[in-house]
């Protein structure tokens, strides 16, 4: 009778567990919930949720809808665009003092340049294997 009685426990043990495991396996999410999950935890994803959680933040103290952290430090560290703004110029740095033709180091823009040396140009890009 004994040994039934220790069968019996043995058996309802194991059967227990087997409907216990059963029932955690199917309780497990399922792969695309995994996956959606870890999306949200990834760096890389803009709509993880560090960066949704800044950046809601970030728009209710600009009160822009579409701005992002990002956007707000680049805004904040650089002038806005003008589009009628004149381009600044830039006098070309003296590179040589004198060179092989003793006009290398002029400095200044093409218009600066004397004629002889705007035709050795002209003739250059014009056949550049001749050598101007």
């Amino acid at each position: 009778m004994i040994d039934k009685v220790e069968g019996s426990v043995g058996l309802l043990a194991v059967l227990v567990l087997v409907g216990a495991a059963i029932w955690a396996y199917r309780k497990l999410p399922s792969s695309t919930d995994v996956a959606a999950a870890a999306q949200k935890l990834n760096p890389v994803n803009p709509d993880n949720y560090a960066a949704t959680a800044v950046n809601s933040m970030v728009r209710s103290v600009t009160g822009d809808p579409n701005q992002t952290l990002g956007g707000w430090l680049y805004d904040a560290t650089h002038t806005p665009y003008d589009p009628n703004a004149p381009a600044a110029v830039v006098d070309a740095p003296v590179v040589n003092t004198g060179g092989a033709t003793g006009t290398w180091g002029t400095g200044g823009t093409i218009a600066d340049m004397t004629a002889t040396d705007q035709a050795s140009v002209n003739s250059f890009f014009m056949n550049p294997l001749s050598g101007g």
